[in-house]
């Protein structure tokens, strides 16, 4: 069940810890955003110009793990969470 009436799918983005983005209402996390029927995640990566290490970032679309290459759906929830580490090496 999604929402979108027109020719776009809406979908709502997370974007966790380091990714999120600075805008005029200061930093923001959560974005309802519009892509383009057909589009995947990696294209919804590029709009928002993030720059993830795959390898240490965790993509997740309705609480399942998704890869790059999934397809988005109207109404999709999706969460990009980046590993982060801190402490003191010894």
């Amino acid at each position: 069940m999604g929402f979108s009436t027109g020719k776009t799918l809406k979908v709502s983005i997370h974007l966790h810890t380091l990714l999120q983005k600075r805008t005029e209402k200061g930093l923001q996390s959560h974005f309802l955003v519009e892509v383009k029927p057909g589009a995947r995640l990696e294209d919804l990566i590029r709009q928002f110009d993030l720059e993830i290490d795959r390898e240490h970032t965790l993509l997740v679309i309705n609480g399942q793990f998704a890869e790059l290459g999934t397809a988005l759906q109207d109404g999709d929830e999706i969460h990009i969470i980046p590993a982060i580490s801190g402490g003191v090496v010894a």
